[in-house]
Formats: structure tokens, sequence, C-alpha cells
């Protein structure tokens, strides 16, 4: 999995151009053994969340060193759903520990980051022993040689952060309900997801509450104009964050945290030191715990 960054940053073209070429080698293996299954996105959105674009952005991604190939161990498998998919957003679908696809498993929905794709983010939950069906969504605005979430432009306030992300936030929330009705699914559905994807799951956590049972944010934050008026519904939510992350400032991961527990949110803020705005081996071994932990809690 290489970690993306929400900022583009031209000192990492190095680096991003060695990425492409891993990715470009992990498509190659999954359509060679035929693992990954794709859902064909709706035309409408991606003119629909076009229109939200305010300005142009950059062409680097931070595809930095900090991570490690997953162990190896239970081989991640992939299939689609019987149901019939109306999906707006095109997906990868994964399922952990030798599951079948008809089989009533617990829903995880995972959100890449900015110049990312499914197929690589996929690669986070490798090794897996115990069953899920993890969802990966892909985001509708091409973005170099990934997509994008929303737009994003330096120097964005609090304000036009908040107002670009609710569309997208809006949208995979109406996804996550669509799911449980595609998906047999046990217990309430979780989110997660890095960088964009990290501020995407705590935008849901906080706006469509009622859609998840836990939110677990990576590298993401929530802007102040999103947080909510109460803990109503509330689902639990602990945000993983490299204790060195300046694309993302630590600091404002672990204030997203504080506001969400001072309206009543179970939130915890947890940080990895010697991490940057990556997932290092750590985060990735604590992401499965979290993800584990809370499926024991629902059985």
């Amino acid at each position: 999995m290489h970690p993306h960054s929400i900022f583009p940053h031209g000192n990492f073209r190095g680096a991003a151009d060695h990425a492409r070429r891993d990715d470009q080698q992990e498509l190659r293996r999954l359509h060679c053994k035929s693992q990954v299954k794709r859902h064909a996105p709706g035309a409408w959105l991606a003119r629909a969340l076009g229109a939200l674009i305010v300005a142009s952005v950059g062409t680097g991604c931070d595809r930095s060193a900090e991570h490690s190939p997953a162990p190896r161990g239970t081989t991640a498998t992939t299939a689609t759903a019987s149901a019939p998919n109306t999906s707006a957003l095109s997906s990868v679908v994964v399922l952990t520990g030798n599951a079948q696809a008809s089989q009533r498993l617990p829903l995880v929905v995972a959100l890449h980051g900015l110049g990312d794709r499914p197929e690589s983010f996929a690669t986070l939950f490798d090794g897996i022993s115990w069953q899920a069906r993890i969802v990966l969504l892909r985001a509708p605005l091409p973005f170099g040689d990934g997509y994008s979430w929303f737009p994003y432009r330096p120097g964005q306030s609090d304000e036009e952060r908040a107002r670009v992300l609710q569309a997208p936030a809006a949208l995979v929330a109406k996804e996550i309900g669509a799911m449980e009705t595609r998906y047999p699914t046990q217990g309430r559905p979780m989110v997660t997801g890095f960088s964009q994807g990290g501020m995407l799951a705590f935008a849901i956590a906080s706006q469509h509450p009622t859609r998840v049972g836990a939110a677990f944010p990576v590298g993401g934050l929530l802007p102040r104009p999103l947080l909510p008026k109460n803990s109503a519904a509330a689902p639990l939510v602990v945000a993983l964050h490299g204790a060195n992350d300046t694309r993302v400032p630590t600091a404002d991961g672990e204030h997203s945290v504080s506001e969400l527990k001072s309206v009543g949110y179970d939130a915890r803020f947890e940080a990895f030191p010697e991490v940057g705005h990556s997932i290092s081996p750590a985060m990735r071994q604590r992401l499965h715990a979290l993800i584990h932990e809370q499926i024991q809690r629902a059985r």
C-alpha cells in the first residue's frame, strides 16, 4: 500500500514514479489472478462532483517509504456480491479469512487518499485471518494516475474544506446504506480511510452517524463547521495519526477528536512516533486490531 498525501508536493516526484510502477505491477498481478471485480459508476457522479472543483491542483503525491509490505499470511480474496449493483461509485470488494460472498459478514468501507486507487489501497488489508467484507470505493474525480474525493487547493479555509467535503460524505453515506441491502451484513458497518479518506471517515461519523457503528480515520481531520451539535446515535471514533505529520498536521487531527469528545462522542486519538503522513506497520496493525475489536464487540 502506497501512502498518499492529500497535498501535492513536487519534491516527491521520484518516489511517485517508483510507486506508479509498483501500482502497475499490483494491477497486473490482480488482473492475472482474476481477483478484482469492479463495479462501474454512474456517469452523472463525476459530472456532479466535478462541478465542485474550485481550483487546479498539482501533480505530485507523497508516496513516502514509511510503510512496509503486507506480512505474509492469510491472503485476502475478492468477490462481487450476488445482488444486482446499482452503485454510483465503482468498488473493489475484498473477502478476508476465506469468507464466501454469500455469508453474513462484518462490513468495512475503506476510502483511499488523493491520487490513490482501491486496487492498491486494498493491500492495507492483506494478511487478515478473521472474516470480513471490505468494500474499497473509488473516488469519482480523476487525479494524476489515481482519483480524488474532493477538490483541494493550498490555503483552503476550514469553511471551504467543510463545503467540499459535504457532497462526497453524503454520497458515501448513501452508498453505505445501499451496501447493507446489497450484502448480507453482520452488525453495523465500519468506515476507515487515509488522508482525504480519513477526512471523509470523520465527516461520515459526524454528519451521518446512523450509517456506521465505528469510524477509524487515519491521517485525517474534521473541519470545525462539520462538528455535530450532539452525540445522538454517535459511532465510536478512533483516529490514528503520524506524530510527525506536517501535511495533515497531527495537532489538527487531535483537535478534531477533542471537539467530538466535547459534544459527547466516544472518541480517541492515537499518535504514532516518528511517522509522517503515511501508514506505518504499527498503524496498520492497530487498524486491523480496532476493526477486529469492533467485530467482537458487535457479536
